[in-house]
């Protein structure tokens, strides 16, 4: 993982120039926040909080045999 920053001052540093679109929506394929420079951390968790939970859809639950009966989970 590479050093992160968020603004111009700690470009003297050797750290490289975040760029948050390319941040993945599912905050399971985020990287830990401990992960990144401390200076950078807070800026960081702050865009992760603007960008809202991340809602999956479109998921196939699987069936199961409870009670006799096949059920799954109904998302709706």
């Amino acid at each position: 993982m590479g050093i992160y920053c968020i603004n111009q001052d700690c470009l003297k540093h050797n750290r490289v120039a975040i760029n948050f679109e390319s941040f993945p929506s599912d905050p399971g394929l985020r990287n830990k926040i401990n992960d990144y420079h401390p200076n950078d951390q807070d800026e960081i968790q702050k865009w992760y909080l603007q960008k809202k939970p991340c809602q999956p859809f479109n998921h196939e639950f699987p069936t199961r045999n409870i009670g006799g009966k096949m059920q799954r989970f109904n998302p709706e």
